[in-house]
């Protein structure tokens, strides 16, 4: 690196300074890399994860929070009035956030015109309010802006890094989470994006298709979830979960005009043949994948693997042995 006058100015005090505020940046960002036994260099650039391993699929639970401009809001509502919202995790000083931040604003823009909202959610104990309003005013944000001072909202949602992003349809389902794109990672930029993972699930969910890449890693800063706060859960029921479950995994062939011998599409359907479900779950012959198992977390290479991880198990079993009695929105 050649010599640069310009640095005499600068006391050694000044140097040391800016040496540490620089190490702590890059440490903050690699935190978030950190993962025993895998490659961390995994970790550093954004890639495709296994989605039933974060989330993907489930329903959101109910949310009320508070916006920056005093205003009280829930998920539910939010959700139900547009096609599709978008939480964007943030933070003020995240190097990674602070380059992903204009890329949003233009997104928000832009998807507005297509009945999407974006909400920029910061998720770093250090930013002051008066710093978030900032932020969103230099970004020209015109969507909502809220602070997770509770710390409720990244546990339930289990935030990861400050530059992940969730997408949520009308049903408050979970349809994609992870990177913007893949253009920042830490310690590496690309000139353009070369998959705009956002972009696509938005356009496959506006269009009625199945989002063809559902999870990614998003490279940022670690965040910070603290035991006290406190987790929202859904209770399990034939709306909440099973019928995403039997949707993802059963009306490829259960459903009219299908090639399995009877449809799986309502919950009479599901429920007049719980104990059958149960039974083939639990010996895992359906859904029927006679290839490998896949490791628990690990992303399958097939794109149409339709095997149920255990995670997604337990809850088809335990509805096939109660039969649980749906409300109404559990008909729907």
């Amino acid at each position: 690196m050649p010599y640069d006058a310009t640095m005499k100015t600068l006391a050694p005090p000044t140097l040391r300074r800016l040496a540490c505020a620089a190490t702590l940046a890059i440490a903050a960002v690699s935190i978030a890399g950190a993962d025993s036994g895998k490659d961390p260099s995994l970790k550093r650039t954004a890639h495709v994860e296994s989605p039933d391993a974060i989330g993907v699929g489930r329903m959101l639970p109910d949310l009320a929070f508070t916006s920056l401009d005093k205003a009280e809001h829930s998920l539910a509502a939010l959700a139900k009035a547009r096609k599709a919202t978008v939480i964007c995790a943030t933070s003020v000083t995240c190097p990674l956030s602070i380059r992903y931040g204009p890329k949003l604003a233009t997104l928000a823009r832009e998807y507005a015109t297509r009945d999407v909202q974006f909400i920029l959610l910061n998720v770093s104990d250090t930013d002051s309010v008066a710093d978030m309003r900032e932020q969103a005013n230099r970004l020209g944000w015109t969507g909502l802006s809220l602070a997770d001072t509770s710390r409720n909202i990244r546990a339930t949602l289990g935030i990861r890094t400050t530059t992940e992003v969730f997408v949520i349809d009308a049903a408050r389902t979970l349809v994609y989470r992870g990177a913007v794109d893949d253009q920042y990672g830490v310690g590496s930029a690309l000139p353009a994006p070369r998959s705009p993972w956002l972009r696509q699930a938005l356009d496959a969910l506006l269009a009625d298709r199945r989002v063809e890449i559902p999870a990614t890693w998003s490279p940022g800063c670690v965040v910070e979830t603290p035991a006290t706060a406190q987790k929202v859960e859904v209770p399990v029921t034939y709306h909440s979960r099973i019928s995403r479950i039997v949707q993802n995994r059963c009306l490829d062939c259960h459903r009219r005009d299908g090639g399995a011998p009877f449809r799986l599409d309502t919950y009479e359907d599901v429920a007049g043949r719980a104990a059958m479900i149960k039974s083939l779950v639990t010996d895992s012959l359906m859904p029927p994948w006679h290839a490998a198992p896949v490791e628990d977390g690990e992303l399958s290479p097939w794109s149409n693997d339709r095997s149920l991880p255990p995670p997604a198990s337990a809850p088809t079993c335990s509805h096939g042995s109660t039969r649980t009695v749906p409300s109404e929105t559990s008909r729907t």
